[in-house]
């Protein structure tokens, strides 16, 4: 196992078909997993938009509820206390 023995490494420079079909089917591929990859994102940006906006309203709505609770819990509140002056009269006689 001199140096007459070294392994040479042959590259032939020449291009075949086979070559240039795998290559385009390659950047064909990858071209369309990227437009596959591009729809998904848009897919996602608008249902996270649409859930913000779901969220907003709900949040808005909860908003007005809690309102129009506390506005009733008030007027039960008068009522409850005119009750109870209306008994306090009557049973102050």
């Amino acid at each position: 196992m001199g140096a007459e023995q070294k392994e040479h490494w042959h590259l032939r420079k020449e291009i075949t078909w086979g070559h240039i079909m795998t290559t385009v089917s390659l950047l064909m591929a990858a071209s369309v997993a990227w437009m596959d990859l591009n729809t998904d994102v848009q897919k996602n940006i608008q249902a996270i938009d649409y859930n913000r906006q779901s969220i907003e309203r709900s949040s808005e709505q909860n908003q007005r509820d809690r309102q129009d609770i506390n506005n009733r819990l008030q007027r039960m509140d008068g009522k409850i206390d005119k009750l109870l002056e209306i008994q306090l009269r009557s049973n102050g006689r």
